[in-house]
């Protein structure tokens, strides 16, 4: 069974990524609310998943290679979140 991330295709230069989510916790272990948000760093790790046909070069790499090697850093802004049915 192929899962719902494997069946999105990015297309026109996009990277189909999972962005590395910090959990809202404090140091002491006290879970916060979802809606609290201190300071967000600008920058964030993610693993690519796939990436779009006509991307440079430079990423193809990221396409065929293993799958510990496909963390980038991308500008949290640059993040779009895409929400089907659920």
């Amino acid at each position: 069974m192929v899962s719902r991330v494997e069946m999105l295709k990015p297309v026109n230069r996009h990277l189909l990524i999972v962005p590395h989510v910090k959990k809202n916790e404090t140091s002491t272990g006290v879970i916060l609310p979802e809606d609290y948000s201190p300071e967000q760093d600008q920058y964030i790790e993610a693993s690519v998943i796939d990436i779009a046909t006509d991307c440079d070069k430079q990423f193809r790499h990221l396409r065929y290679g293993n799958i510990d090697n496909n963390r980038i850093v991308v500008d949290r802004s640059m993040i779009q979140e895409v929400t089907l049915k659920d």
